[in-house]
């Protein structure tokens, strides 16, 4: 019965105030938006991201005296190179792995007298 009764004022304490229910409200409907619509909005918050990310380098080359839209044009390069660059890297590594395994396959059969 104690346990009820310290809940019992910590809701009293906290939620009788207004904005505390208004806040606990917008809160749980912000985490079902999310839940819901989330295969939805993880591109168009990635996006965001790379935009706020981009935006120090096209600031950067600006104050270099070159026009905005050639900046946004070489910072998009550039990070679509690295991105490809990175993509193509990680599938060699993929292709390489996997080279070596069938290696290591064929070592093991080989060395317990099975034949090739």
């Amino acid at each position: 019965m104690n346990f009820l009764n310290i809940i019992s004022g910590w809701m009293n304490r906290y939620f009788s105030q207004e904005d505390a229910v208004y806040l606990v409200v917008a809160l749980s409907l912000i985490m079902v938006l999310l839940y819901t619509l989330g295969g939805a909005l993880a591109p168009v918050l990635t996006g965001l991201v790379i935009a706020f990310l981009l935006e120090g380098l096209v600031t950067r080359l600006q104050s270099m005296r070159m026009p905005r839209i050639l900046a946004v044009n070489i910072s998009v390069l550039l990070f679509v190179s690295s991105v490809s660059h990175s993509i193509s890297h990680r599938a060699a590594v993929v292709a390489a792995g996997a080279e070596l395994g069938a290696f290591g396959t064929h070592l093991s059969h080989a060395s317990s007298g099975g034949t090739t």
